[in-house]
């Protein structure tokens, strides 16, 4: 594959208008949420191999193909011609929307690629193309959601967070965000793909004006893909209220360069206390260092959830499904308003190419983070055991 164009095919792309395209559709999404990502999907018929829920009854669906088969797929929703469910009127906080019509906001929803499609430039025509038909429809506001995970990518193609994270009943903890069409100087900021195209539109100030006004503190999210190395190193500090070097066990034997060119695309989370950042038995390839706050690490057990560790600035958690991509094997949850780093799979990824000698020596920390754990578990259950052996001589002995 060369270029995301395997065999020389090139891609074409659509806008399904049959029920037989559509169904194509459905199936493209079942082989790539269950099939591929592993994903527990609540809207699946696992009979028919689909994945199909209310809101692609209203939806354009844009596709691409190559050599007749489906490659990537998206759903667009208008918000003219599709009731608002209410679980999204909520997690998008959409009452406070009401100054414009309906005609002006849009959803965007179930992005699927064929992962030997993902590294060329598959993602960004199919994205290009929504946003072109999203302005062509007149539409100021798109509304969409992700994991944390993804946050990094959508900031870079302009979307903004905006309101308090929420957890889907199927896919987990969940970040809305909200990409304003108009605001070219953001687009040009995050190094939009959409900016050019925005150029080719009308764009007024209006919606820029009057979201900043509405939330005024929309562009505090920190994320290091938006950040110079010495801002993000700066950010990082203040927040651990030492240097990361000193806070963070997993940047252990790094030089400060080092530690910085490690970090700066790390994505900053706000969570609020309650919030269920991980879930046992979903599925993650992320991990996390709490940043200010404390987290709990839950295990569900036959009287209810116990607590199996707190954790509060510097420590880690998440690593273990972020390393084997196997189910979350318990429930991390904010005991107080929280800020989280996030570092996906993709990430390591990209460093480990790039910076080899410094990946490999966070990696051997992240080896020590597990071990000492383990011998702390092993600890507590030997001493269970202990306990009980002796609790039960002293039965004997009375």
């Amino acid at each position: 594959m060369a270029g995301g164009q395997e065999g020389g095919a090139k891609p074409q792309i659509a806008i399904a208008r049959s029920e037989a395209e559509k169904q194509a559709i459905y199936r493209f999404r079942f082989r790539i949420f269950v099939d591929e990502l592993k994903q527990t999907i609540a809207d699946a018929d696992y009979g028919a191999k689909t994945v199909f829920d209310g809101l692609d009854e209203t939806a354009v669906h844009l596709y691409m193909t190559a050599k007749g088969k489906i490659i990537a797929a998206i759903r667009l929703n208008l918000g003219k011609l599709t009731p608002v469910p209410s679980h999204l009127y909520q997690a998008y906080a959409l009452d406070r929307f009401t100054a414009f019509p309906a005609e002006q906001i849009s959803f965007t929803g179930h992005l699927a690629i064929d992962p030997q499609w993902q590294a060329g430039s598959v993602p960004a025509v199919l994205l290009g193309a929504t946003y072109k038909l999203a302005r062509q429809q007149g539409i100021r506001f798109d509304f969409c959601h992700c994991a944390p995970s993804f946050v990094g990518l959508y900031e870079h193609l302009g979307y903004r967070r905006y309101t308090d994270n929420f957890v889907d009943r199927t896919a987990g903890y969940q970040v809305p965000l909200v990409l304003l069409s108009e605001d070219v100087d953001h687009l040009k900021k995050s190094g939009s793909p959409f900016y050019k195209l925005a150029l080719q539109h009308k764009n007024t100030a209006k919606t820029t004006v009057w979201f900043s006004r509405e939330f005024p503190d929309a562009a505090s999210g920190a994320s290091g893909a938006r950040m110079s190395d010495e801002d993000f190193w700066k950010m990082l500090t203040q927040k651990l209220q030492q240097i990361p070097l000193v806070s963070i066990p997993l940047l252990k034997g790094l030089e400060y360069d080092q530690a910085k060119r490690f970090l700066n695309v790390g994505t900053v989370l706000k969570v609020k206390a309650g919030d269920a950042i991980v879930r046992r038995g979903d599925i993650g390839n992320e991990m996390f260092v709490v940043l200010a706050g404390a987290v709990e690490v839950r295990g569900d057990f036959g009287n209810g959830e116990v607590v199996l560790a707190n954790l509060g600035q510097g420590d880690v958690f998440g690593e273990l499904a972020f390393l084997t991509e196997q189910p979350r094997t318990a429930n991390v949850v904010a005991v107080s308003d929280t800020e989280v780093m996030v570092l996906t799979q993709k990430f390591f990824e990209q460093v480990m190419d790039k910076l080899p000698a410094i990946t490999s020596k966070v990696l051997f920390n992240l080896c020590l983070i597990l071990c000492e754990r383990l011998k702390t578990s092993t600890d507590k259950w030997m001493q269970a055991v202990s306990d009980q052996r002796d609790d039960g001589e002293r039965k004997l002995a009375s």
